[in-house]
């Protein structure tokens, strides 16, 4: 008979402690007297509503963050983040570039994360405007190995899929002048894509002589 109330109570502690954490979560999603209305407290709200997969939420939170904060890479970060969790790829591209155009430490992550939805998409177009804003918000914040590498997919991206030779080289090229002594990889890698953009002008296959 113990037995019997002994697992009773354990049954009763555990919904007792389910019930504490589901408590502490709601009371910080919806709780606006307590947490708050300012761009800080709703992206903390809205990044708890993510993590427990309450997309429309945690978007409906930061686009009010937007409101205090128009140019706020995190918040858009944050509703690429949704989007893309809830398939709407298209969404998740925009809101990514607009954490890049924003500007901040999410840029290089943003950028990363459309062009790769936008290549899995068979957006090569798309996917270098997106490495050629990312270019551009490197140079401007002092991240010149990333506008390098930068310009280098917009030039393979020119060369491999859109066959925009004149594009390919220009972008190379604007690589190659970010190049500074003792960047040894770095200008590998300069040298590779020129080599690959000079093989696919040609029509040569890689290999050949």
């Amino acid at each position: 008979m113990w037995q019997r109330y002994a697992s009773v109570g354990v049954v009763v502690v555990a919904l007792g402690l389910s019930g504490c954490c589901w408590q502490v979560r709601s009371s910080f999603l919806f709780d606006r007297f307590r947490y708050g209305g300012d761009e800080r407290a709703l992206k903390e709200r809205a990044g708890v509503a993510l993590s427990m997969n309450s997309l429309d939420y945690a978007i409906s939170l930061y686009r009010k963050s937007l409101k205090h904060q128009p140019n706020d890479d995190e918040a858009y970060m944050g509703i690429a983040t949704a989007r893309f969790h809830d398939g709407n790829l298209k969404w998740a591209i925009q809101n990514a570039r607009a954490a890049v155009k924003a500007g901040g430490p999410n840029a290089p992550f943003a950028a990363s994360t459309a062009i790769y939805l936008q290549t899995h998409r068979g957006d090569f177009a798309g996917a270098r405007d997106t490495a050629l804003l990312l270019a551009q918000w490197a140079e401007s914040a002092g991240q010149r190995l990333i506008a390098l590498d930068s310009y280098l997919l917009a030039s393979n991206l020119s060369s491999a899929y859109l066959g925009d030779w004149e594009a390919a080289e220009r972008y190379a090229r604007s690589a190659e002048k970010l190049l500074q002594p003792g960047d040894l990889e770095a200008a590998k890698r300069v040298k590779a894509c020129l080599y690959d953009l000079e093989r696919r002008r040609s029509g040569k296959k890689f290999g050949d002589g």
